[in-house]
């Protein structure tokens, strides 16, 4: 068989005197036998909550034709570059692979792993209720008007305002199996403290 790469072919018709065609036939041709390789070039990131996703890959063989397949799919006829959309949560992978002219395919396909992660919900809303009066005594602190829309409990976490007269005092405590906030004021004045749910 013809060793990888070019050669030619030709023949001549000579007759019974001797007579030889001056201009033989010939025919030129390349045996390639060698695979191209296949790179990505863009693809999502490892972790994202977009469900589209867009690849660009190249190939060492200039004009080779490319195939890919999608979550082990089958590989399909496939441009660069590609967009792919309505995918679903979790885990995915493509796969694309360089075919050049004579055929040959990348045995190795270029490949992208990713996770759809699902879309963040709303953030929880925190409510410290009305402003009230503060006189010396224990002030409680309520956020139970708090809530998170996906319906998680939540956990309350109280500042103090360093303008306020006194500080330092703040304390948890458990009321009724209940954890709740409270602050020791000595005196009269104006508070003001932070919810953070």
């Amino acid at each position: 068989a013809p060793a990888e790469g070019p050669h030619t072919y030709r023949v001549r018709a000579v007759d019974a005197a001797g007579n030889a065609d001056p201009t033989p036939a010939s025919r030129a041709w390349t045996v390639d036998a060698t695979p191209p390789d296949t790179a990505l070039t863009e693809s999502p990131a490892a972790s994202t909550t977009a469900n589209t996703a867009r690849f660009a890959f190249t190939a060492s063989e200039s004009g080779s034709l490319f195939e890919r397949s999608f979550d082990g799919g089958p590989f399909v006829a496939a441009a660069t570059p590609e967009t792919l959309s309505g995918i679903g949560v979790g885990p995915h992978t493509y796969a694309v692979r360089a075919v050049d002219p004579a055929g040959n395919a990348d045995p190795t396909p270029a490949e992208q792993a990713w996770t759809v992660e699902p879309a963040p919900g709303p953030p929880p809303v925190a409510d410290a209720g009305p402003d009230r009066e503060a006189r010396p005594g224990i002030l409680l602190l309520d956020g139970s008007a708090s809530r998170d829309p996906a319906g998680q409990p939540l956990v309350e976490e109280w500042s103090e305002d360093p303008a306020n007269p006194e500080t330092g005092r703040l304390r948890v405590a458990t009321v009724a199996g209940r954890t709740v906030h409270q602050f020791l004021a000595r005196r009269a004045g104006s508070y003001a403290f932070t919810l953070r749910v």
